[in-house]
Order: C-alpha cells, then structure tokens, then sequence
C-alpha cells in the first residue's frame, strides 16, 4: 500500500498505518488465543500469517526504520532477494523495449521502403512523355493514348521502363490497339 499511495495518509486522531492495524490484529489473536488456551504451545510472534510484507511509510527502495524496531516478530527482506526481484522486473522492461523498437524499425523500414516506391513511380510518370517522345516511330496521338494508359496503370509504367528500348514501340502499339 505504500508502494501505491507513497506519503498520502490518512492523519488525525483515529488515523491508523498498516503497522498499527497489524500490530492490533497480532495482540488480539495472542489475546484471544491465549484466553481460549488454543495458544499455549506455541511463540507468541507466530501468528499463522507471513509477517514479511514491508511495514512501515516508505516505500520499498528506502530503508525501514521499523525493521530494528520489531526485533523477531518480523524477517527482514533479504536485499539479494530484492536485488533478483529489481534485476528480473529491469530485465522485463528491457525485453519490452526492446520489442517495441524491433516493431518500430519493421514498421519504419516498411514506410521507407513504401515512400521509395512512390518517389520511383513519381519519377517515372515525370519522365514517361519524354521517352515516349524518344520513340520517333509513334505518332502523337499514339504517344498521347499510351501515356494516359501508362499513367493510370503503375504496373504498365514500370513494365515500359523494364523493357528494351527496341521492343517498346511493339508493346505500346499493342496496348493502344
């Protein structure tokens, strides 16, 4: 709960921290316990419930000065133990960086390559009338119908910029035929 709600308590005169609620909870047990004789064989501090969680108003990366006050009612945290639990949620945030940068690069490339294939095909429409005007056997009005088919269709402008120049005439008066 700290951890959630850092320094943002309640305050005042029934104001309460979890160390005191927990605190309450073990001496009415023992209380109890003890009144009933259900806990004459066993320690006091033992309570059937894991006392390691963190106590106190810090959060967990800062000390608690609550652990020398509680002697052996509470185990104290092993630092290696936190040190794992830091190391394996670093290594998690590591991994999902380095994903997400993995689908960023695939994406960026894709894009790239996508922007390329339009400033090629720009070019090539740019270009198309005058290597049409380069074909000296086309009429104009020949030049004029292949350019608009061309035009329209990307796949026909980058099949006439693959070709060889002595079998374009042939194609584009197939195409317009």
């Amino acid at each position: 709960m700290s951890t959630i709600f850092g320094k943002d308590r309640a305050t005042g005169r029934d104001a309460q921290s979890h160390t005191d609620i927990i605190e309450d909870m073990a001496e009415q047990v023992s209380v109890e316990g003890n009144r009933n004789g259900a806990f004459e064989d066993q320690d006091e501090t033992d309570l059937g419930f894991d006392m390691d969680i963190p106590l106190g108003n810090t959060s967990p990366l800062e000390e608690n000065p609550s652990d020398t006050t509680l002697g052996s009612r509470k185990r104290r945290r092993n630092s290696g133990d936190q040190a794992d639990m830091l190391l394996k949620g670093m290594e998690k945030i590591a991994h999902t960086l380095a994903e997400g940068f993995k689908e960023a690069t695939e994406n960026l490339g894709m894009h790239i390559d996508r922007v390329d294939r339009e400033k090629r095909i720009d070019g090539m429409k740019e270009n198309l009338f005058e290597e049409l005007m380069k074909l000296t056997d086309l009429s104009n009005e020949d030049r004029i119908a292949a350019y608009v088919k061309m035009i329209a269709d990307e796949s026909m402008l980058i099949g006439f910029y693959a070709m060889p120049a002595n079998g374009k005439v042939a194609v584009i008066r197939k195409l317009i035929g």
